[in-house]
């Protein structure tokens, strides 16, 4: 939905002052994840539903989410729906939801959850139009982003102020007028615990199971120790028996004229403006090569992510379509979550100065990406980049 021509005005500011708690019971939790593990690959929504008690001044505001409804799959990134479907009312009348609240409710799938540019637009399309909206954002690895809007108007009276021959002041009302904004806060997440036994059969067989496996090693260890005389042949039966072949590693060959020690340590040059975490922005620089936003130097590096890079794209992403919408996404995440951590103004104090260390974060990432593996992939990711300059 597009916001209303006459509410145009109207911003967005996100409060770090306050934040408030979401609580998501059990039961909730189980419909969650079972969603995520039958959809898992694109985005879904639906409408959820709360209630709330406390207040936006004591800090004691608190949401308990206890419901949801699916009303729409969606693609790999985006989903949508209508309130409006008649099937929300009918949900809510058969599970005694009618004192309940609603909020949206949508899957980031495989990817981080946190508030990308299509949420906050809609953080403030939503919060235009009503006076409070929530919003919960899941994924399939369980970890949940969630946000609350308010309207804040803010009346202004202007007076107009002249002195007489005499010197008096005389100041008079003029004009009274009112801005409005939306205002939102992070919402702390907890789950309710949940101890409930699904599957007590398969626990049981589990537990025995990971018992005797326990036994068989403490035996199969005492019984080594004890073993004061062995050859090189014993000593290879025990080997054998924590692998049962030689792990080797293969690595794809590389394609660059350095070595891959080379490329590790290539930084970006020191600007004198700027200190730059360089272990930070490496890591990053994985991030993007590989895809996968938990990935960092302790789990690969960059040659091998930049050589394997288009192979797993390849068979990832069936259209380059739907690249660059997950290029644009996860983009977007890293540029609000390490875009003033990595490249830090000297001059602290200097707002400029801040806007500039983002742009040279943004221009620095786009060059080394082209520069360890220039591909197709490589020059989405830098054009969505550029428009960070």
């Amino acid at each position: 939905m597009e916001i209303l021509e006459n509410k145009k005005a109207i911003q967005l500011k996100k409060s770090e002052q306050l934040s408030y708690k979401m609580i998501i019971t059990k039961e909730l939790e189980r419909k969650i994840r079972f969603i995520c593990s039958k959809i898992n690959n694109i985005e879904w929504s639906g409408v959820l539903f709360y209630t709330h008690e406390g207040e936006f001044e004591d800090g004691s505001l608190t949401i308990k989410a206890v419901d949801l409804i699916v009303l729409d799959i969606g693609d790999a990134t985006t989903t949508q729906f209508q309130c409006s479907n008649p099937d929300v009312i009918t949900y809510m009348v058969d599970n005694d939801l009618l004192d309940c609240d609603m909020a949206l409710i949508h899957s980031h799938h495989m990817l981080a959850t946190f508030m990308s540019g299509t949420d906050l637009n809609t953080l403030l399309q939503e919060g235009t139009d009503r006076n409070i909206f929530v919003s919960l954002i899941v994924n399939n690895a369980g970890t949940y982003t969630a946000g609350i809007t308010r309207r804040i108007f803010s009346k202004i009276t202007e007076e107009k102020c002249y002195k007489t021959f005499q010197n008096k002041e005389i100041c008079k009302p003029e004009e009274s007028y009112e801005t409005e904004y939306v205002e939102w806060f992070n919402l702390n997440i907890e789950k309710e615990e949940d101890n409930t036994n699904l599957f007590p059969e398969i626990a049981e067989r589990l537990a025995n199971i990971a018992e005797n496996k326990k036994k068989q090693e403490e035996e199969r260890k005492k019984s080594y120790v004890l073993t004061t005389n062995h050859n090189a042949w014993d000593e290879e039966k025990w080997c054998n028996w924590q692998r049962t072949a030689p792990i080797t590693e293969t690595n794809q060959p590389t394609l660059f004229d350095y070595t891959e020690e080379d490329i590790d340590k290539n930084v970006p040059p020191t600007n004198g403006d700027f200190i730059i975490d360089t272990k930070a922005f490496n890591d990053i620089v994985i991030k993007l090569l590989t895809g996968d936003i938990t990935a960092d130097s302790t789990t690969t590096t960059i040659t091998r992510a930049a050589a394997n890079m288009s192979l797993v794209f390849d068979r990832t992403f069936k259209e380059m379509e739907d690249f660059e919408a997950f290029a644009s996404n996860i983009i977007d995440f890293i540029i609000d979550s390490w875009g003033n951590t990595v490249y830090i103004p000297k001059n602290t104090e200097d707002e400029d100065a801040w806007i500039e260390a983002t742009a040279t974060f943004a221009y620095d990432l786009s060059n080394r990406l082209l520069e360890v593996t220039p591909n197709k992939y490589t020059e989405i990711y830098s054009n969505i980049l550029n428009n960070y300059l």
